[in-house]
């Protein structure tokens, strides 16, 4: 948006200046929005995301956006509008893109991505009988997960 302000200055006896006239613009910040999604399947540890930039300028065009992942992660400062992220371990990431336009405004949005850890437990995949009263002794294989781990049978 654009205005004029006029000012005119009058001194101790009343006298005036005449006005003077400067243009004003008032730039509008670009609108920020974000999409962050798996580039397949289900999302997880490991696995890529797309990061997508939906930055638009309101009254100008988008010449920046900036990518950043906390706790840190990769693309720790992308400038790209479309870039990939895989996240290798369990938790709450903030994903946020900051977008800046040609008159210097900068806005922002964040988007949260919470990922749990993979837990899978196994045992051997074979019938086994046993005398009653005899122990059965197997062993089990963990992936994932956090400690201490509980078995429950």
């Amino acid at each position: 948006s654009s205005y004029t302000v006029r000012l005119i200055s009058t001194d101790a006896q009343g006298a005036s200046s005449p006005p003077a006239l400067y243009s004003v613009t008032v730039n509008t910040p670009p609108t920020v929005d974000l999409i962050v999604s798996p580039t397949s399947g289900t999302p997880s540890i490991g696995s890529p995301f797309q990061l997508q930039s939906l930055a638009r300028g309101s009254d100008g065009t988008i010449t920046q956006v900036r990518w950043r992942i906390t706790p840190s992660g990769t693309p720790a400062d992308s400038t790209q509008p479309t870039t990939t992220w895989t996240p290798v371990v369990p938790g709450t990431y903030t994903v946020t893109l900051e977008a800046r336009d040609n008159h210097g405004s900068i806005r922002s949005a964040t988007r949260n991505v919470v990922l749990a850890s993979t837990f899978l437990v196994s045992i051997p995949a074979s019938d086994t009988t046993i005398p009653s009263g005899a122990t059965l002794v197997t062993t089990t294989t963990r992936s994932g997960g956090t400690d201490p781990i509980t078995y429950a049978w």
